[in-house]
């Protein structure tokens, strides 16, 4: 088994409350979650990244752009937005991470991943390494959700909010840091 390292964007996005749906409705979890992934899919090609895994609800790809990353999940997002709307939320970080057969694998992914969490159903998170990346393009607008506690990351890390997509209320979010 072959394994690459590499300095990329991952993108990490699930839909929020497919469980419960699966449970109440299933026809319906299943056509959503097909939705999700033809527009997650195609959105990620667009934008030149790669769908590396999918995971029931969720998705996993990996972009050599944060720029591109930051346009797919405002992309996706929109589209999702039109019936049958489709609550995803996304994740993105830059970071190290190793791919094989399997999938892939490291800090970048679990970051993306605890990032993802944070999000509102329609909204697009992403660290500051990603932030840092695209702040200066005048087609990406982004608010500051400040510091926040990320379950096994060392430091606080700081999270932006895509504008223009679901942004959360920066006061109700758990493990927020007080920075006042």
């Amino acid at each position: 088994m072959s394994s690459k390292r590499s300095l990329s964007a991952v993108m990490f996005a699930d839909m929020v409350g497919y469980t419960a749906l699966m449970q109440a409705d299933e026809a319906r979890a299943m056509v959503l979650r097909r939705r999700m992934r033809e527009v997650l899919e195609e959105g990620i090609g667009v934008h030149d990244g790669t769908l590396v895994q999918t995971y029931g609800d969720g998705v996993l790809a990996t972009f050599e752009s944060a720029l591109d990353a930051v346009r797919a999940g405002s992309w996706i997002q929109e589209r999702l937005q039109s019936p049958p709307r489709v609550p995803v939320r996304i994740g993105l970080h830059a970071g190290d991470i190793v791919q094989d057969d399997e999938g892939a694998y490291g800090s970048g992914v679990n970051v993306a991943s605890r990032v993802e969490s944070l999000g509102p159903p329609g909204g697009v998170l992403m660290s500051k390494k990603v932030h840092d990346e695209v702040r200066n393009h005048p087609d990406v607008d982004t608010v500051d959700l400040g510091l926040f506690e990320l379950k096994n990351v060392g430091e606080p890390m700081r999270v932006y909010a895509m504008a223009g997509c679901a942004v959360p209320d920066p006061a109700t979010m758990a493990n927020r840091l007080d920075v006042s």
